[in-house]
């Protein structure tokens, strides 16, 4: 008995030692028999933006050019790649205004593709530049060796840029890029509209992404101020709301608007073969308008206005003699035709490398043309004037290029 406790205790403990031993070699083992490697743009990338800096440093800039060539060619354009790219060829002063796309292009596009395809994304490469160089500031963000090779290259592209700002010669375009890559800013985009850089593509590329405007946002509350005949349903409080689209200096917006309260006197309203006194007035407001500015600074704006609009007017809420309630739907619709002027007072201009804001508030002016037929009862001809407080803005969403820009 004695015996075979023994052997089956000795048993367990080999048992236990050889399980010790094969949970040691196990992952070694795997790991070995995983020859075959599939390299993904995330590594790709990762490599590139490590050896690029080393390999440059190491003055075999043809091999980090290589490098970079083969992350274009397999992942795309990547911001990182464009930087080394643009200034490793005003380094070789063989810079000119335009990308070549060789993962869309595998072979050498021409001029014009390359001049579209840079005239496209260049500014939000530049602003990209920007963000890459603000991770340093972020390192939560970032695995700790994602974020070192991130901070690595950024320093890198300022001190390559840094290098090549003594260079003779440069072009105007040229001089910009240096300065922008050795001390990224968004800011220094506005320099772009000097002119200095008249003519050159970059500025082209900067004005069209600097176009005021975007998505056309706002709410209102004024004044329906009612002349003629129509003044006896007196003057009324509205709100309302637009939606829309401005381009420079033109926008359109789809409005909807209502109007409250009882008019201060009686009026009648024929429905069916009934006609009704009543002092019910409940208006709405359907339409297209139109802005044109006049005169813009940054903090101020001039616009005349024009417009479409289905309007009109809801009536009745009757109570018959013997005190019950019922509802007398009557409405009195009518097409308007409007035109007036606002002037804006700019609160914020906020500009951020993937989106503009601008808020505003503003006083509209409109003189309607209206037509209520009201058939068969009170004669209410006459036009509107209405008097708007506008809190509205703009804004409008930016390719920042961070990784792959868009063809």
């Amino acid at each position: 008995m004695m015996n075979t406790r023994k052997i089956v205790l000795l048993f367990v403990i080999l048992v236990t030692m050889i399980g010790h031993v094969f949970a040691q070699i196990k992952d070694p083992q795997v790991e070995a028999m995983m020859t075959q490697r599939v390299l993904t743009c995330d590594d790709i990338y990762y490599n590139a933006i490590t050896l690029i800096p080393r390999l440059y440093r190491a003055q075999k800039a043809d091999t980090a050019d290589a490098v970079n060539e083969y992350l274009q060619k397999n992942c795309g354009m990547y911001e990182a790649s464009v930087a080394y790219s643009m200034l490793r060829s005003i380094e070789k002063r063989t810079f000119r205004e335009g990308i070549n796309n060789i993962y869309r292009n595998p072979g050498n596009a021409s001029a014009a593709v390359r001049e579209q395809y840079y005239r496209n994304n260049i500014i939000g490469y530049l602003n990209s530049n920007y963000d890459f160089y603000n991770m340093q500031y972020e390192p939560w963000q970032y695995k700790p060796f994602y974020y070192n090779a991130y901070v690595e290259y950024s320093n890198f592209i300022r001190s390559m840029a840094g290098g090549l700002m003594y260079l003779k010669d440069l072009s105007p375009v040229e001089r910009f890029l240096v300065d922008y890559y050795a001390d990224p800013s968004p800011d220094r985009l506005h320099k772009l509209s000097d002119s200095v850089y008249i003519g050159s593509v970059l500025r082209q590329a900067y004005m069209k992404k600097r176009e005021f405007g975007g998505l056309s946002y706002g709410l209102s509350v004024g004044l329906w101020h009612p002349t003629g005949k129509l003044s006896l349903l007196g003057d009324h409080p509205t709100t309302g709301c637009f939606i829309g689209s401005r381009r420079k200096g033109f926008w359109y917006n789809i409005t909807v608007g209502l109007a409250f309260g009882q008019s201060p006197n009686y009026y009648n309203v024929k429905e069916k073969d009934s006609v009704y006194s009543t002092n019910d007035f409940f208006g709405y407001n359907m339409g297209l308008e139109f802005g044109q500015a006049l005169y813009r600074t940054k903090r101020t704006e001039l616009a005349v206005l024009a417009g479409i609009a289905y309007e009109g007017t809801q009536a009745l809420n009757i109570v018959d003699p013997a005190g019950v309630r019922k509802d007398v739907l009557k409405n009195i619709n009518t097409l308007n035709l409007n035109t007036g002027l606002e002037y804006k007072m700019y609160l914020r201009h906020i500009n951020k490398t993937d989106l503009s804001l601008h808020s505003y508030l503003s006083l509209q002016a409109r003189y309607n043309f209206v037509n209520y037929k009201n058939t068969g009862g009170t004669d209410l001809s006459g036009n509107t004037f209405t008097f708007s407080l506008v809190w509205g803005g703009y804004s409008n969403a930016r390719n920042n290029g961070k990784r792959k820009a868009a063809n």
